[in-house]
């Protein structure tokens, strides 16, 4: 996955920049902010969506289980704090740890290696649960997943698609693509009557297509209407498809 983003959360400026320092050793993480207060982290959380949050518990206006009961979705915790009577409690709330200042080094890489366990499951299984929901919609959308992400690409925007060195790209009217787990084979099952394959590498979508024209022997030249006005040559195997689906 990508870089793994973090948000502080303690009301010691000690304590919070003595972390970020910590953390900041670690290439796969990145600290995105800091909060002072359970307050101002919840602002931060909905503006910052980190993956993981170092969580103080005692602190003013909202302790860190306040805070966790207010998010609709929790990242996943560690738990920093100078009390440990708060333990079971903790993990209780499906933390990953419980670290007692001052933070110990080898327990904070253990935590961190934990958490990134964590978040290469919760991954996967989103990105599971994406594409079993893609199929059961005949391919209203298409799923790309790039590191810690995963993008819905809504098939209207989708002007055509190829595939290349065992890679299948999604091409967007706004002349972007991205890169999806399906073969063209797969994606021919899936899709509905608005797209065409024209190609062993490529499918296009038939209401984007601006210009057709003859390009040698049972093969057409397409030039479509995304914004770079892409062209998309087809081959002469599936000709008699294209005359059919075009009516030419």
């Amino acid at each position: 996955m990508s870089q793994i983003k973090c948000l502080i959360v303690d009301d010691e400026e000690i304590a919070r920049l003595r972390l970020h320092k910590l953390v900041s050793a670690y290439a796969d993480l990145q600290v995105v902010g800091e909060a002072e207060n359970g307050l101002v982290a919840l602002e931060k959380i909905k503006e910052l969506n980190p993956d993981l949050l170092f969580l103080d518990i005692q602190m003013p206006g909202l302790n860190g289980f306040e805070v966790l009961k207010k998010l609709p979705r929790q990242p996943v915790v560690i738990f920093t704090t100078a009390f440990d009577q708060f333990a079971i409690k903790a993990f209780d709330e499906n933390a990953v740890a419980y670290l007692l200042k001052p933070i110990e080094e080898d327990k904070l890489k253990r935590a961190i290696e934990k958490s990134k366990l964590l978040l290469q499951q919760t991954d996967n299984a989103l990105y599971e649960k994406l594409l079993q929901f893609v199929e059961k919609k005949d391919l209203k959308q298409f799923v790309s997943k790039f590191g810690s992400k995963v993008k819905l690409i809504p098939a209207e925007e989708v002007c055509y698609i190829s595939a290349k060195d065992k890679h299948t790209f999604v091409h967007l009217m706004d002349g972007s693509e991205l890169i999806i787990d399906n073969t063209l084979t797969e994606l021919e099952s899936m899709i509905d009557d608005s797209f065409l394959r024209i190609h062993r590498g490529y499918i296009i979508r038939m209401n984007y297509i601006n210009e057709v024209e003859k390009a040698g022997d049972s093969r057409y030249l397409f030039t479509m209407k995304d914004q770079k006005k892409s062209q998309v040559q087809s081959s002469t195997g599936y000709a008699k498809k294209i005359r059919d689906g075009l009516g030419i």
